[in-house]
């Protein structure tokens, strides 16, 4: 998830998935699931285990696959098709599932069946709240309409979860753990809906109080955290830092000021049990290096962070991530990369060197990336006269058709438009989200691989400081 930053579409199932090892033989620290969904054979499927393990395995002509997944205690993981649906399961090791898909409804088998049938068959009952607490469902709801909503969702939730556990004897750390994972996504959306209305703090704190948010036992609540429940660790997101970054955010938009803020002010915080506090800090960095990259201010950061939590065991996984995100430091070669051109021509970035190069990565179904269109061609416009600046419009739209359409529609977008769906691009320019801005200058070397939206304003002044890096006056005299 994504703090502050904007985003349309998270794309990690898209950039990690690596294949499992098929040879693993089942044993204490292992969970075998066979997947069977006869409409998608031969098609992919993704698994994602929160931070780290992210297998994928491809279903065969007859729609079944296997993956073995290493497990040494209680985790949920999320699998399913990229850009479709996503079910979540849960793994103790030993278990040996078989899960059946066919046309919405969804069924397990197999030791571990008893937790995963209830993961299945609420997932409609969750999905309906989802539906009716999104964006557009809740935009012009009152609160009291939202309370009735909710109320009469935790009162049908309660139901299923009593009737299922009547019928089904669940051990009482699992009955504990499915309980308190669908409480926490109630308390995710309770904390949306919050979040999008334009209140004062003090309005949302006593919002909070009213809906049952403030004061609940889940943030001090240290099991879901180390099963990797996703939406728990939406939750934690959502309220340990927003309220947090609503305030910092408009004092300091900077993004080093910004991302310092908010992670000493989490550490701080007495509201948190220490392990919840300890994985905010870790989140916060993880997000951050997500959105803009690697720098001297969030390096100080990992630093304090290394010297708060010694034995941390996120440190191999925030090592690694820094890692893999150290090539998009400033300075470093602009990874090269092909696509197509509007007019069908290839195009390969080496093609550009020597000219101050701006990359707009965008998607006809990104929204905040349409959003953003006027304000790139409002810049290319006001550079327009400079022959050292190539503005790219970079769409990975996967269907070209949709692109050109359109542009088609939109032809005061004119410019250099490009579309991709190489994975090369995407892995190494980190492409975790959209709409993106990448700058690189005349030498071929990255400037900023992180910059911030173009209606932010600070984009032109990077974009000036790189064709003219002497002085303001010169380059007025060159635009």
């Amino acid at each position: 998830m994504n703090l502050m930053k904007r985003t349309c579409l998270p794309l990690l199932f898209l950039l990690l998935p690596i294949l499992a090892k098929g040879n693993i033989a089942l044993n204490d620290s292992t969970a075998s699931i066979v997947i069977t969904a006869k409409e998608h054979k031969n098609k992919t499927l993704l698994f994602h285990i929160y931070p780290t393990f992210t297998p994928s395995v491809t279903l065969d002509s007859d729609g079944s696959g296997k993956v073995t997944i290493p497990v040494k205690e209680p985790r949920f993981l999320d699998f399913g098709l990229q850009d479709s649906v996503f079910y979540t399961l849960l793994l103790e090791p030993g278990y040996d599932l078989h899960i059946h898909i066919d046309k919405g409804i969804s069924t397990a088998e197999g030791r571990g069946a008893a937790a995963n049938n209830y993961l299945l068959q609420v997932k409609p009952l969750i999905d309906s709240l989802a539906s009716a607490t999104n964006e557009r469902s809740s935009r012009n709801k009152e609160i009291h309409e939202f309370l009735d909503v909710m109320q009469s969702f935790e009162r049908r939730f309660n139901d299923f979860h009593e009737a299922y556990i009547s019928r089904i004897h669940l051990s009482a750390p699992v009955d504990y753990l499915l309980k308190h994972a669908m409480k926490s996504r109630q308390l995710c959306m309770k904390q949306r809906f919050i979040n999008r209305l334009d209140r004062r703090i003090n309005d949302s704190l006593q919002l909070e109080s009213k809906l049952g948010v403030v004061s609940h036992g889940l943030f001090r609540d240290t099991l879901l955290i180390h099963t990797g429940y996703n939406t728990f660790r939406d939750f934690l997101i959502f309220h340990g830092s927003y309220t947090i970054q609503d305030s910092i955010f408009l004092r300091y938009p900077e993004k080093n000021v910004y991302a310092d803020s908010v992670f000493y002010a989490i550490l701080n915080s007495r509201k948190y049990s220490p392990d919840i506090r300890e994985y905010l800090a870790y989140w916060i960095l993880i997000d951050h290096v997500y959105n803009f990259g690697s720098n001297s201010a969030i390096e100080r950061l990992y630093e304090t962070f290394y010297t708060c939590y010694p034995a941390s065991p996120y440190s191999d996984h925030l090592k690694r991530h820094f890692q893999k995100h150290s090539p998009l430091a400033r300075g470093n070669a602009a990874p090269d990369f092909q696509g197509s051109m509007l007019s069908g021509w290839a195009f390969s970035l080496k093609d550009y060197k020597g000219k101050v190069i701006l990359i707009d990565v965008w998607a006809t179904w990104c929204g905040p990336c349409k959003k953003e269109l006027p304000y790139t061609y409002q810049l290319q416009q006001t550079f327009h006269s400079n022959k050292e600046l190539s503005v790219i419009y970079l769409s990975i739209d996967s269907d070209k058709n949709n692109w050109k359409s359109y542009l088609h529609k939109n032809q005061w977008l004119a410019g250099i438009h490009i579309n991709t769906r190489d994975p090369g691009f995407l892995e190494a320019y980190k492409i975790t989200a959209i709409p993106r801005y990448i700058l690189i200058g005349k030498d071929g070397n990255l400037i900023d691989a992180f910059c911030d939206n173009p209606s932010a304003g600070t984009l032109e002044k990077q974009v000036r400081a790189a064709l003219c890096p002497a002085t303001t006056a010169d380059c007025e005299e060159k635009k």
